[in-house]
Order: C-alpha cells, then sequence, then structure tokens
C-alpha cells in the first residue's frame, strides 16, 4: 500500500499540531503563576482550538520574574525606602 504525497503532509501537520498541544499543556501545568482552574482553562483552550490555543497558552504560560534578583529601576538603589520626604528636606 502507497502512502499519497497529500496523505503524507497531511500526518505531519497532524503530528506537529499534537506535539505543539502536548508542550503547550505541559507547559500549562508546570507553570506556578497561575491557580490550577486557570490551568484547566488553557488545556480547554488549547483542545477547542488546537493551533491559535496552543500559541495563546504559550505565550500566556510564561515563568515568574524573579523580583529580588532585578536590578533597580531608576537608580534609586542608593535610596532609603523607610525614609519619608521630611527626611530628605521636602517642601512639606
Amino acid at each position: 500500500m502507497q502512502i499519497s504525497p497529500f496523505g503524507l503532509i497531511v500526518t505531519g501537520i497532524i503530528f506537529v499540531v499534537c506535539c505543539l498541544n502536548c508542550v503547550a499543556i505541559w507547559k500549562s501545568f508546570h507553570s506556578s503563576y497561575y491557580s490550577r482552574a486557570q490551568q484547566w482553562g488553557h488545556v480547554g483552550i488549547v483542545l477547542l482550538v488546537p493551533v491559535l490555543g496552543a500559541f495563546l497558552t504559550l505565550y500566556l504560560s510564561r515563568q515568574e520574574t524573579p523580583t529580588a534578583h532585578s536590578r533597580p529601576v531608576d537608580g534609586l538603589d542608593g535610596v532609603d525606602s523607610t525614609c519619608s520626604d521630611f527626611d530628605y528636606g521636602g517642601d512639606h
């Protein structure tokens, strides 16, 4: 039995979509950013709308950025956050 090129292409596309869905579902469940209900919602989106749902889930299943190790913003690394405006000679 011979498989036509069209059948081979369709089989390849189905395989790629299934792999993409599996990766999206795995990434959704391994993200600590969302609750269990939100993770199941992502799985529902992936299964109902396979390609777009998988891309959306992969986009939303990002890792949390560690705020403790991030660089200070706007050069405020030397400012003591416990002081008020009065300690710095504010206009108040």
